[in-house]
């Protein structure tokens, strides 16, 4: 005991210098790059006869057979930067070449094919708190994404699901318990620690 009194301040500068590097990293500025696939959704359609009627269309002679069921596999993916650096060179990776394919907010975009016929999207930037959409549609099953990265970082694939909207009482109310609560756990490792001292 009389050691942590003899080296009493010298143990509390080294405390608070080890918390502030910590808080530092934890809040210093950086790209992070998050991707999800909110949806997916296979609809089965079936075909309508051309000119309303039911009967098989024929061609020269010969009735040609139209399927009467066929699928549509829709998919849509997020990509967005919630760090407060921007994101450089960022790449989406499928496994195959998607049949059709929409990005929003448009915006430009280069295609590369690699050897293996991976197929990929590069985007030049993303700014933080940005984020695009990129919907698919397609008659065949839709390609899995392989990868999401940026030159800065590898995206991480959070899960989404829908969720309620509260009002802004509710999100305000919340809030104020969380700053409540970090303020009563700052107190407490103070006092906790003048008890150790």
């Amino acid at each position: 005991m009389r050691l942590l009194e003899l080296f009493q301040t010298e143990l509390k500068s080294l405390v608070l210098t080890l918390v502030s590097a910590g808080l530092v990293y934890l809040f210093r500025a950086r790209v992070k790059l998050l991707w999800a696939i909110p949806h997916g959704f296979t609809f089965l359609l079936q075909s309508v006869p051309a000119s309303g009627s039911q009967s098989q269309p024929e061609t020269n002679g010969q009735q040609l057979t139209v399927p009467t069921d066929f699928n549509v596999y829709t998919g849509s993916i997020i990509v967005g930067n919630v760090g407060r650096v921007p994101a450089s060179e960022v790449e989406i990776t499928f496994n195959w070449k998607p049949d059709n394919y929409n990005i929003w907010p448009v915006r430009p975009h280069d295609v590369h094919i690699s050897p293996d016929t991976r197929y990929t999207l590069k985007f030049a930037n993303l700014a933080p708190d940005e984020q695009f959409q990129i919907e698919l549609i397609s008659a065949t099953q839709l390609p899995n994404v392989l990868n999401v990265r940026c030159r800065e970082c590898v995206g991480k694939q959070v899960g989404m699901k829908p969720m309620v909207v509260y009002g802004p009482w509710v999100i305000r109310l919340f809030w104020a318990f969380v700053l409540l609560g970090i303020a009563a756990v700052i107190y407490s490792i103070i006092k906790f620690g003048g008890l150790l001292i």
